[in-house]
């Protein structure tokens, strides 16, 4: 009850890669699903469309274009990408860091250094490669008006700022992006009260993915899992053995039909 009633307030968090094996279920398994059925894109030359909210500085939309690129070099990117904070925002359109903050970054590796960015020492500048594509503009999933602007999207991404709303206001951002999905299309929402997440996510009719769960949940829980149950940000610890385990620590949900990363069948190493 503590942690529900908590007074909460936004933070600012991000880092590229911050969860590598999220990336490669997306990269694998969620696009797999997405290319396998007529509801959801028709073409597969046709763009793949991503509406990110809390893009932050950008670490997010980049980090999700250079591991898309790398597994599908072919693949056409149309990422639009909005926070509520200019001065993040400001950064995010930049598309510049500081070579040694970005090489602080927990799973930051040179290899991902090499394929995302060009040196301007000493600084790091996105690839225009990678940032093809990606939009990012002041904007809050909470405005109706937006989200109504909005076309659907493939991919719909809200992760570790929903916990930071009340639960009103987090159960009414949910229902916005629950609007923008496409018929076959998946949603991407870490960082939101558990039972919150899973009594919506079940009540749209969305299928918990269920690949790389438990590693996903790790790596998560690297930066959160310390702070649990003393503040509502914290992540509880993984507990394969309850019933509901997969709805309840999946970050990722399918709309527009079974698949087999919702079985846990990945093909991942």
């Amino acid at each position: 009850m503590t942690l529900r009633f908590a007074r909460r307030k936004n933070i600012l968090f991000t880092e590229f890669r911050r969860v590598p094996t999220q990336l490669d279920v997306l990269a694998g398994p969620v696009l797999e699903f997405l290319r396998g059925g007529n509801g959801g894109r028709a073409d597969a030359a046709e763009a793949l469309r991503i509406v990110l909210f809390g893009c932050s500085i950008g670490a997010e939309p980049y980090s999700i274009a250079a591991t898309l690129r790398d597994r599908s070099p072919d693949l056409r990117l149309d990422i639009e990408c909005f926070d509520i904070e200019p001065s993040v925002v400001a950064r995010a359109c930049a598309a510049r860091y500081a070579a040694d903050e970005v090489a602080r970054m927990r799973h930051v590796t040179p290899e991902f250094i090499e394929r995302t960015f060009d040196r301007a020492e000493p600084d790091l500048v996105v690839k225009p490669a990678i940032a093809a594509g990606i939009r990012c503009s002041v904007g809050n999933v909470l405005d109706r008006s937006l989200v109504d602007s909005l076309a659907p999207a493939d991919i719909v991404i809200a992760q570790n700022f929903l916990f930071h709303l009340s639960r009103a206001d987090a159960a009414r951002a949910f229902r916005h992006l629950d609007s923008l999905l496409k018929p076959r299309s998946a949603l991407f929402i870490d960082g939101m009260d558990v039972d919150l997440r899973m009594r919506l996510t079940s009540a749209a009719g969305l299928e918990p993915c269920a690949a790389e769960l438990e590693r996903i949940h790790g790596e998560s829980s690297l930066e959160r899992g310390y702070a649990w149950p003393r503040v509502y940000w914290g992540l509880e610890p993984f507990n394969p053995r309850r019933t509901d385990a997969v709805r309840r620590y999946s970050t990722i949900f399918f709309r527009g039909g079974s698949s087999s990363a919702s079985r846990g069948e990945t093909g991942l190493v």
